[in-house]
């Protein structure tokens, strides 16, 4: 569960933070962004940010106990670039989607129809 809570908390703040320049956040603010199931408390947010800095995805500048001063690193633009070009890699086009399983239904009935009439035969 803090695998995927970390993946969102930082999209989330990948989202908060467009330019590379720092940014105060509010920890209260930031966990109403996150969706009702993923939930967490500011002592959670807390242990995940860290986490975040020490894999050098975020780097902190001031922090207390209800705002963070922090931005993203390149490592973190670099993981969404990343992310990007495998989803353009593995997409496919409506219109080729459709040429396909148009041939494959196509050759799936032409071959239940040849055994029909071997069997019958």
């Amino acid at each position: 569960m803090i695998d995927l809570q970390k993946k969102l908390i930082l999209k989330l703040l990948t989202n908060q933070c467009t330019d590379g320049s720092y940014k105060i956040l509010e920890k209260n603010e930031l966990i109403s962004l996150l969706p009702q199931k993923y939930r967490t408390t500011e002592d959670e947010l807390n242990v995940i940010v860290h986490l975040l800095e020490q894999e050098e995805f975020i780097s902190i500048k001031y922090e207390d106990d209800k705002v963070f001063c922090l931005c993203t690193l390149p490592k973190t633009n670099n993981l969404q670039e990343t992310k990007e070009k495998d989803k353009e890699k593995f997409s496919i086009s409506p219109y080729l989607f459709f040429i396909i399983i148009f041939a494959i239904s196509f050759c799936s009935s032409f071959l239940a129809i040849l055994i029909a009439k071997l069997i019958s035969f």
